[in-house]
């Protein structure tokens, strides 16, 4: 029951009145005074209720401006999530993309090497704080966005719609376009474009010159901007006459860079055919715009077409005949010309195919059947020994273009399986194949040559540099006279056949590699090595590739397609091949490994836990038992040859991967001179010991 609240008052609230409250004054004096004094008064009772109402509106204040801030704070952590979430990194943005599938796995690889994250993330944070941004775009943002537009306009779209990436309009990209003209001709967008490049370098721009023809449909395609037909023959002289023919073919000129990593292309020309007096003149052209812009051009490379071999003979060069004189004057400068080594290599393995046999100095024969010998045998035991031919190799007729199944038969792998066929399987098939495999390797190694692009790589794939010119000068040299004296059956020397196109493109390519090598790096040493692969044709093949993936990897695109395309690459579009042209870069060859992941945790984790595992004394029996049983395995000699060599890819892998020094030392074998590993091994592979090989022949059985 609550009491009074007088101090020192001792009355009780009343139950029969619940509002009645009665108070009693002691009968002391001191106390009624007491009482008196501590009672407040009217106006201090005022000053407290209002005093404590306040309090109370203060309270109620303070709650609900908590309340909202409680709620705007929380509104502001679902903004920053979602601005987290808009300012995507370039790879997330990728990935992306890769995942709705609206660019390939190729595409996505070069995308990811095109943008920069410092300033593409600067954007984003700028424009999500609602900072003025740069109106001059990044080189590298650039680069990203005409490379993804030119990939897929789809996917552009899309990255502006859903992320805050801050990259420009089409019409902006349509603006970059615009400044560029690129009708048939040279390209003078191209030439002040190396004119800025020779300023910035402080050493000299050495480049190659490269030109090839691309196949395009003949259409007439009506231009409403230009308000003119596009598809008829033009050489950049803008002749619009009805008269003129429907070109066919379009010329491209591309420059590539030997001591840079860099190409460009300068011109193109609508045709149907060309002279190779025409031709001639305008490289003669070609070079001179480039000797103006302050580049130096060392070296014209094209296929090995007769109308290319008239355009050397009107140049001055002597190739037909004597091959004496391979590289031309222009102006002040030496310019040596190549026959594409691929292309070459392509025309040397068709004569090969078709004709069946050579003889070479030595009066052996180079016969075509020893590789379908080959072949068969590797069909028949359904082991191969460590080549990599097939049937697209022996029967290419139907794909004579494929640069790979030229090489891959003109390879060293398929030289040692021919010469371990003849002398340790003692085979008598191949008893007379010994001028075949000297006539496989002598390709396999001027190719490698040719087709050289650093000086890290060892034997022959090294570029021509001090190290080994000796090697390369002496194996020239003697390639030369060897492909010189080769005959048909006939007794026709072969260079003076009708099939000699190859066999001079080779020659002509040995003597001007071994010229440019003593004027780049003997005479002026401007270099210190040359990459042979920088002068090859398939800078420009992949060029002709990123112009059909624009069009869906349309083989045969009209004239205005291939205008289209040229324009798009030529403002700095990151474009590489996809694997579907004739040929492909060194950089996509990819090394085939090898995994075993739960069999060497279990080695692994064993080994940690004790040096030394005890097998008991009762198990010894089983162990021998389980080996004969292996052993048990019949295979003939061609079979365990190929297991052997298995077991020593097996051994190699599983010696990189386990850490148990035991159970590696028991894979380790000694060498063996009868087996395919020694014939095949340049000091890279690795024998097996017995016991690897056995569960090999056990699977295989």
């Amino acid at each position: 029951m609550p009491s009074c609240s007088i101090k020192e008052c001792g009355a009780r609230k009343n139950n029969n009145h619940p509002t009645l409250t009665l108070h009693r004054f002691p009968a002391s004096q001191i106390l009624p005074k007491t009482m008196l004094d501590s009672q407040p008064t009217s106006s201090a009772m005022v000053q407290q209720e209002s005093s404590t109402s306040s309090q109370k509106e203060k309270i109620k204040i303070l709650t609900e401006k908590c309340d909202i801030l409680q709620r705007k704070v929380r509104s502001l952590n679902e903004k920053v999530r979602r601005r987290d979430q808009k300012i995507a990194r370039c790879s997330e943005i990728i990935k992306h993309l890769k995942e709705k599938k609206f660019i390939n796995t190729e595409e996505s690889l070069i995308l990811e090497e095109c943008a920069g994250p410092e300033d593409f993330l600067t954007r984003q944070i700028s424009k999500s704080r609602g900072l003025p941004l740069e109106k001059k775009y990044s080189e590298e943002l650039r680069k990203f966005a005409l490379t993804l537009h030119f990939y897929s306009p789809k996917a552009y779209e899309f990255i502006r719609k859903n992320y805050n990436t801050c990259l420009p309009h089409t019409r902006t990209l349509s603006k970059w376009y615009q400044h560029i003209d690129v009708e048939p001709g040279f390209t003078k967008e191209a030439f002040d474009t190396l004119n800025r490049k020779v300023k910035e370098t402080v050493h000299p721009v050495i480049c190659a010159l490269t030109l090839d023809e691309m196949s395009i449909r003949k259409c007439l395609t009506w231009n409403p901007m230009a308000q003119k037909f596009y598809g008829r023959v033009d050489l950049g002289h803008d002749v619009n006459s009805d008269s003129v023919e429907e070109a066919s073919q379009c010329l491209v000129l591309l420059l590539t860079a030997i001591n840079g990593s860099w190409k460009l292309p300068i011109g193109y020309f609508l045709i149907v055919s060309l002279t190779g007096e025409q031709k001639a003149t305008l490289v003669r052209t070609a070079i001179q715009l480039c000797q103006v812009a302050g580049v130096k051009v060392i070296s014209v490379t094209c296929d090995g077409l007769a109308g290319n071999f008239s355009m050397f003979t009107s140049l001055g060069c002597n190739v037909l005949r004597e091959q004496t004189l391979t590289n031309f004057k222009s102006h002040d400068s030496i310019v040596h010309i190549f026959i594409d080594p691929c292309h070459a290599v392509k025309l040397v393995r068709n004569a090969f195919g078709e004709l069946r046999v050579f003889i070479d100095p030595m009066g052996r024969e180079i016969n075509y059947k020893y590789l379908e010998l080959l072949l068969g045998l590797q069909q028949e035991k359904g082991l191969h020994l460590a080549t990599k031919i097939g049937k697209a190799h022996i029967f290419f007729q139907k794909q004579k273009m494929k640069v790979k199944l030229a090489t891959q038969l003109f390879s060293s792998s398929v030289a040692d399986a021919l010469e371990f066929c003849r002398n340790q399987l003692k085979l008598k098939i191949f008893e007379d194949c010994s001028g075949t495999v000297n006539f496989i390797n002598i390709m396999n190694h001027v190719f490698d040559v040719l087709n050289s692009h650093s000086i890290r790589p060892p034997c022959w794939k090294k570029a021509m540099c001090p190290q080994n010119i000796g090697f390369i000068r002496a194996l020239f040299e003697s390639t030369i006279e060897y492909l010189k004296s080769l005959k048909l059956i006939t007794g026709e020397l072969l260079v003076e056949s009708r099939r000699k196109t190859g066999f001079i493109g080779l020659i002509i390519n040995m003597k001007s590699a071994l010229a440019l090598y003593e004027h780049l790096v003997e005479d002026t040493q401007i270099l210190k090595f040359v990459p042979l692969y920088k002068i090859s044709q398939d800078h420009l093949e992949l060029f002709f590739s990123a112009i059909r993936a624009r069009g869906g990897f349309n083989n045969n695109p009209n004239a205005v397609q291939f205008r289209a395309a040229y324009k798009k690459l030529l403002i700095r579009a990151e474009i590489r091949e996809g694997g579907i042209g004739n040929c492909i870069t060194l950089e996509q060859i990819n090394i085939l490994t090898c995994s075993s992941k739960n069999p060497v945790n279990a080695i692994n984790e064993l080994s940690q836990q004790t040096d030394f595992v005890e097998i008991p004394e009762d198990d010894s029996d089983l162990y021998n038992t389980y080996m004969e049983y292996l052993e048990s395995t019949d295979l003939d000699e061609y079979t365990q040859r190929v297991l052997e060599y298995i077991a020593g890819f097996v051994t190699r892998k599983l010696s990189q991967t386990i850490k148990c020094v035991t159970c590696v030392s028991l894979m380790l074998g000694d060498e063996n001179p009868d087996s395919l590993i020694y014939q095949k091994s340049r000091g890279g592979l690795q024998y097996a010991s017995v016991a690897v090989p056995i569960p090999c022949k056990k699977g295989d059985r």
